[in-house]
């Protein structure tokens, strides 16, 4: 059987059988006000890879992926830890 491609909801693709998780949205929405911590906290990401990413979470979890060797699972955990850690920043304010 060959792998199905993923699903397209409210414009975001997700892995088949995948609920968006609130992280996602909150990373797709406040792309550009977290995108200058993207460079922080994985220095190997390029501005050109950023902008490839364009916010949208697969194209992300793809670029950890090549750049750093995570495994899907760990893209999206490091992705996950990170926003908590920055929204917890954010309403410490």
């Amino acid at each position: 059987m060959l792998p199905r491609a993923p699903v397209t909801i409210n414009g975001g693709s997700i892995a088949e059988g995948k609920e968006p998780t609130m992280n996602q949205d909150i990373f797709e929405g406040k792309w550009k006000q977290v995108q200058g911590q993207v460079k922080e906290w994985w220095g190997k990401l390029t501005d050109n890879d950023l902008e490839r990413a364009g916010g949208k979470w697969e194209q992300f979890v793809g670029l950890l992926q090549e750049k750093y060797g995570y495994t899907r699972e760990h893209a999206e955990e490091e992705i996950d830890r990170r926003l908590a850690e920055h929204e917890a920043a954010e309403a410490a304010k």
